[in-house]
């Protein structure tokens, strides 16, 4: 999947039910064009994923894990997050 800033506000405001910050949709702007790449297996209370991520400001990969809920209600989330090149204050 391949998007810009417009099209992850609107997925924020339709997953998330809010609108992202003058701040956030900012910054992702200055990112440019966002490419993303992954896999998900399990369900939204239990999956495990890998991702990747590239713009033109750097790159990053991610696995992740959420449990399902314990006894408290808490899910746990295990992950690892690589990051190559990123370059913090870019502008692009």
């Amino acid at each position: 999947m391949t998007t810009e800033a417009a099209d992850l506000g609107q997925i924020a405001a339709n997953v998330a039910r809010k609108e992202l910050s003058a701040k956030m949709s900012a910054m992702m702007n200055r990112a440019g064009a966002l490419r993303l790449t992954g896999e998900v297996e399990g369900t939204l209370a239990s999956f495990d994923s890998k991702f990747a991520l590239s713009a033109p400001i750097g790159s990053a990969e991610a696995e992740l894990a959420m449990q399902p809920a314990d006894r408290r209600r808490l899910r746990p989330v295990k992950g690892r997050i690589a990051v190559t090149g990123f370059r913090v204050g870019a502008s692009c």
